[in-house]
C-alpha cells in the first residue's frame, strides 16, 4: 500500500519531499508524470510498521462504527498521535459530515465501496505520518475555514490566542502588516472581526502568498487585503518593496519561524517530513528572524504602532533585553502573555 502526495508543476517541492524522506530513513519514490501532467512522490506508508499490525487496517467493515474502530486500533497500534480525532476527521471529511453532533448520527450508516475505499486511502497517508489538515486538505481556524496545502504552514491553536491579543489592543480601521502569512490564518481572522481594517500580507513563498490569496476569496475577504511576495532580510529589509501607499503601518503582527536549528530533530515526523522548515527553524537561539523584524519595525511602524508576536517560551526575557540593549531601535517591550498551556508564548511591543 502507498500514499500518493501530489506537487502540481511544483519540482522543486517535490525534491524537498524526497530529501526529508531520505534523512528519516522513509521510502519514497519520485515518480514521472502522470496522465493529469502532474508529477508525484510516492511516500511507502508503512514507515517500519510490522506486517502484521499493518495487515489489521485492510479489514472492510461496512458500518461506520466497525470502521472507525478498526482503524483506530490501527492507528494506536502503530503510535499514530491523535488516533481518535484522526480518524474521526477522515471520516468526516469523506462523508462530508459538516456539524460535530452529524458523527454520532451516522454510526450505523452502511459505506458503499467507494467510501470505503476513500477512507482507507486517507487513513494509509495517516499511516505516512501525514497532518490530518494536509490529508483532509482544510482546516477551521477561529471562524474562517481555510484551505490547507503542503508544505504550507498550519496553523495551531495558540495562534488563534495571537489573534485575540491583537485585537484587544488594535485600531479597528488600521493598518496591518503580517509577515509570514502561510495560509493566510492570521491576516483573515484580523480582517473577519475588522472588516474597515486593512491589511497588507507578506510571504517569502509563492506557494504560500497564493494560498492566503486562494482563502482570502473562500471567506471573501479580499477587498481590504494585498498580498505581497517578499523575503525578509537580515537587516530588516525586504526583498520586494511593499505597495506604495504603505508607509507606515499600525500594526506588525507575525509567528515567525522561533525554532532553535538544534531542536529540529526533535519535531514529529508529520512536522518534519510536510512542512517547510523555514517556517521554524531560525538560527541556533531561534532568534534570527524576531530579530529582522524588530530591525523592520523601527522603519515600517508609526510612533506608538504595536508589534505582536508568538515566540518560544525561552524567547521573551530575550527579547526584553535585546531591545533594551538597542535603543536606536525606539521600541520599547510591553508584555509576556501566555498561552492556554500556560508557557510564555507571546510578546507585545510598541514603537516610542
Amino acid at each position: 500500500m502507498m500514499c500518493n502526495i501530489l506537487y502540481k508543476h511544483n519540482l522543486s517541492g517535490m525534491l524537498v519531499l524526497a530529501w526529508k524522506c531520505a534523512s528519516l530513513s522513509i521510502p519514497c519514490v519520485l515518480s514521472s508524470a502522470n496522465k493529469n501532467n502532474t508529477l508525484s512522490i510516492i511516500i511507502n506508508n508503512k514507515m517500519g510498521i510490522p506486517k502484521q499490525n499493518y495487515s489489521s487496517c485492510k479489514t472492510k467493515p461496512s458500518k461506520v462504527s466497525d470502521l472507525q474502530k478498526a482503524w483506530l486500533l490501527c492507528f494506536e497500534t502503530n503510535k499514530i498521535p491523535e488516533p481518535e480525532s484522526s480518524v474521526k476527521y477522515i471520516i468526516e471529511h469523506v462523508l462530508k459530515i459538516k456539524e460535530p453532533y452529524q458523527y454520532d448520527l451516522e454510526q450505523n450508516r452502511e459505506l458503499t465501496e467507494d467510501q470505503e475505499k476513500q477512507i482507507r486511502t486517507l487513513c494509509e497517508c495517516r499511516l505516512a505520518r501525514m497532518p490530518v489538515q494536509y490529508i483532509i486538505k482544510e482546516w477551521d481556524f477561529r471562524d474562517l475555514q481555510l484551505t490547507m496545502s503542503p508544505p504550507v504552514f498550519i496553523p495551531r491553536p495558540e495562534t488563534e490566542q495571537l489573534v485575540d491579543l491583537v485585537l484587544e489592543a488594535a485600531p479597528p480601521d488600521g493598518l496591518f502588516l503580517e509577515i509570514g502569512c502561510g495560509s493566510g490564518a492570521i491576516c483573515l481572522s484580523l480582517l473577519k472581526a475588522l472588516p474597515k481594517a486593512r491589511v497588507v500580507a507578506v510571504d517569502q513563498s509563492k506557494m504560500a502568498c497564493q494560498l492566503t490569496s486562494d482563502n482570502a476569496l473562500r471567506n471573501h475577504l479580499t477587498s481590504n487585503l494585498q498580498v505581497v511576495r517578499s523575503k525578509l532580510k537580515d537587516d530588516g529589509t525586504l526583498s520586494e518593496p511593499l505597495p506604495q501607499e504603505v508607509n507606515q503601518v499600525d500594526v506588525l503582527v507575525s509567528n515567525p519561524p522561533y525554532v532553535p536549528a538544534s531542536q529540529l530533530v526533535d519535531l514529529q515526523p508529520e512536522i518534519k517530513l510536510y512542512e517547510d522548515l523555514r517556517a521554524l527553524e531560525a538560527g541556533r537561539d531561534g532568534l534570527r528572524v524576531i530579530k529582522s523584524l524588530l530591525l523592520l519595525a523601527q522603519s515600517i511602524l508609526r510612533p506608538g504602532g504595536l508589534i505582536f508576536l508568538e515566540v518560544d517560551t525561552s524567547h521573551p526575557k530575550l527579547i526584553q533585553k535585546w531591545v533594551a540593549d538597542c535603543p536606536q531601535l525606539n521600541i520599547t517591550f510591553v508584555k509576556t502573555v501566555k498561552d492556554f498551556c500556560e508557557k510564555d508564548r507571546f510578546v507585545k511591543l510598541r514603537k516610542l
